[in-house]
């Protein structure tokens, strides 16, 4: 072999070596475990937002994490004021949430929720990420929104209707409240009809009596007067209060039924047989109760006398008043 010749093959040799300890070095060595790929703060976490009702008893936000990461990851979470205030419209929570290393995971945060009996507006709260391990924040806070499930109104019980009879039969009605008050309501019942007399003239309810019915007694003041019967009155019912939602409410107005308890003087005329024509003069004396009818034309009896056409709720008597002159 010639010199030249050696020299080729020593060179190939090489390269040929090179090459094989090359390629054994490349099996030898494992490929790249696919959680190592990336660094472990390329994965974030972030929180959801949520709408509830009032009286669905919780709000329930989802945490997310997207991208691997060589070990579990954590978080804490805790709850902050809006509109809404803790322990009164929710309770106050936190928590730390654990994710695993899969590349997506979702873990859920749940805050209890207060159902009051207060007429609100919409309310929110947040549900705030902190000290995240081994992984980055994205969306730090998540809004909840409670939709309140409360109506003020005011409840009028009349019962049948309100009757009362003048110095002698009263009657009652009742005032209750729809929802709690935020602030004590003044209720004032009052009347333009000064034969009426209302008590009490006025009560006051707040969050502690709101679900009582409350009672006012309506007397009708004899005042001697011989009038319709019956005749009719009215009743306001006016509210103030700091709660927006109570205070002015306007309210129809309340009809009273008044019965007539005074004399009447009624004049019967003859003749009667075998006697000359006269007038004489009878009291009509009036009394609580039912009058007696007519079998025959269902109206009120009494011999000889001209009643009203209204109805009336109470009997009479005549009692002669005697010739003076």
């Amino acid at each position: 072999m010639t010199l030249r010749t050696r020299r080729r093959w020593l060179v190939a040799s090489s390269l040929l070596l090179c090459t094989l300890l090359t390629a054994t070095s490349a099996a030898a060595t494992p490929l790249p475990d696919d959680d190592d790929d990336d660094d472990e703060f390329d994965a974030v976490v972030w929180i959801s937002d949520v709408e509830v009702n009032e009286d669905e008893g919780s709000a329930t936000f989802t945490v997310f994490k997207t991208g691997r990461t060589k070990t579990q990851v954590s978080v804490d979470v805790y709850t902050v004021d809006g509109t809404a205030t803790a322990n009164t419209d929710y309770i106050e929570t936190s928590a730390t949430v654990t994710l695993p290393r899969r590349r997506n995971a979702t873990k859920t945060f749940v805050v209890p929720i207060v159902d009051d009996a207060i007429d609100e507006q919409k309310e929110t709260f947040f549900a705030v990420l902190s000290n995240p391990v081994g992984v980055a924040i994205r969306k730090e806070a998540g809004v909840a929104t409670i939709r309140d499930n409360d109506r003020a109104g005011v409840v009028v019980d009349v019962g049948d209707g309100l009757y009362v009879l003048e110095g002698d039969q009263p009657d009652t009605f009742s005032i209750r409240l729809q929802s709690a008050p935020a602030a004590p309501v003044t209720v004032a019942v009052v009347t333009d009809d000064a034969q009426l007399s209302l008590s009490p003239a006025t009560i006051t309810v707040d969050a502690k009596n709101w679900t009582q019915a409350h009672e006012v007694v309506v007397t009708a003041v004899e005042d001697g007067l011989d009038e319709d019967d019956p005749h009719f009155a009215e009743i306001d019912v006016e509210l103030q209060s700091a709660d927006s939602n109570y205070d002015r409410m306007e309210l129809k107005p309340i009809p009273v039924t008044i019965g007539d308890a005074d004399a009447l003087l009624v004049s019967i005329i003859g003749p009667h047989a075998g006697a000359p024509q006269q007038t004489a003069t009878f009291e009509a004396v009036v009394n609580a109760g039912e009058r007696a009818t007519s079998p025959t034309t269902g109206r009120p009896s009494m011999p000889e006398t001209q009643w009203p056409t209204a109805p009336s709720r109470h009997s009479s008597s005549l009692r002669r008043i005697p010739d003076r002159t």
